[in-house]
């Protein structure tokens, strides 16, 4: 009885009857992927993004802030203070290159404290007491990754939701933050849930995206930390994509399932909606930072390690992403922040 009680709690079900909406149905269908492959190839074009080099994420904000410009946003800088580790070859005097040069032979790290920033840029909704929903992005890499699909593939689903939904009448606020240092820590979701903490913002919601853009046809192309028969037992093909949600937002990851039958019926999905935060393999985002804090959050991602040999290397470039299945899980995060914001109809006098 106790299995079969667990099975009923935990196992993905399919999603209801509920019928599409259609301005959100006309919403979703306007994300362009060569607009997402077009940010993908920018954010790459020159080279890693790592939270202690001040000139590559400084490029990359200034990217995404101009982006959200062009989409009529009027992005702000949520500035905080945090060590990055920056790395210093040593040297050995008398161990020389046949040119003469000295050999490296060792390293020394210092942690120097600077000011770092995300990028939050907000599409007001007309009800103050609406709340907020957040779609969440990293942009940062680590130090020798140029970082395609961890995390450009994030970052441009996210300025194409921006882009989509601007003009679309919500109850709620809808905001997007885009977060500096993932790769250290969580440096930056702390520093901006720390802040919504401070403000008591009324956070109705929140989907991270982080690695969304590799897959493989192949068989038994997916790899997975943890199998438990009959209740967590994901594909072993690569082709789908996963969201992951603890007890508390198991409402939030119905949400984002039912999203996908409705508008991007042709995306394949699997979905830990409740156990996730149990699971260490599964907090390793930025959504634990508020899972941690109280708040409904779900991780979405296409597993990284689990299925790709490009993970955190210099090979993660743009042509290893596919762009379609990037742009089909930006269009799911669309309609579920569209649900959760509530289309406003506007009424006749």
């Amino acid at each position: 009885m106790i299995a079969l009680l667990l099975l009923v709690l935990l196992v993905v079900v399919p999603g209801g009857c509920a019928a599409p909406d259609p301005l959100t149905r006309a919403t979703v269908a306007r994300l362009d992927q060569a607009r997402v492959a077009a940010d993908i190839e920018a954010l790459c074009a020159d080279g890693p993004r790592y939270s202690s080099d001040e000139a590559a994420i400084d490029a990359a904000a200034g990217f995404i802030a101009a982006r959200l410009r062009e989409a009529g946003y009027e992005p702000v800088d949520e500035v905080f203070e945090a060590k990055t580790q920056v790395m210093h070859v040593t040297h050995h005097e008398t161990l020389t290159r046949p040119d003469g040069s000295p050999l490296p032979t060792g390293m020394e790290f210092e942690y120097p404290l600077r000011a770092h920033r995300n990028v939050l840029a907000e599409k007001p909704g007309v009800d103050p007491g609406a709340g907020v929903f957040e779609l969440v992005a990293h942009y940062d890499t680590v130090a020798r990754s140029p970082g395609a699909s961890d995390n450009a593939s994030g970052v441009a689903a996210l300025l194409e939701v921006a882009r989509a939904v601007r003009d679309v009448p919500t109850a709620a606020t809808i905001r997007f933050v885009f977060v500096d240092m993932e790769e250290v820590g969580f440096g930056g979701s702390k520093a901006h849930v720390a802040n919504l903490q401070e403000r008591g913002d009324d956070l109705v919601g929140a989907i991270v995206l982080d690695t969304i853009g590799w897959t493989s046809h192949e068989p038994d192309s997916q790899r997975t930390p943890i199998r438990i028969p009959l209740l967590m037992w994901p594909p072993t093909k690569a082709d789908f994509i996963t969201f992951l949600g603890n007890w508390s937002s198991a409402d939030l990851a119905d949400d984002f399932e039912t999203a996908a039958d409705l508008y991007v019926p042709d995306l394949p999905y699997y979905g830990v909606k409740r156990i996730a935060g149990w699971i260490p393999d599964a907090r390793r985002s930025d959504h634990a930072v508020y899972w941690d804090a109280g708040y409904d959050a779900i991780f979405v991602t296409d597993t990284a390690n689990f299925r790709s040999d490009h993970y955190h290397e210099a090979s993660d470039i743009p042509k290893h992403v596919d762009v379609a299945f990037t742009t089909n899980v930006a269009r799911v995060a669309c309609a579920l922040a569209l649900d959760r914001a509530g289309i406003v109809t506007p009424t006749e006098d």
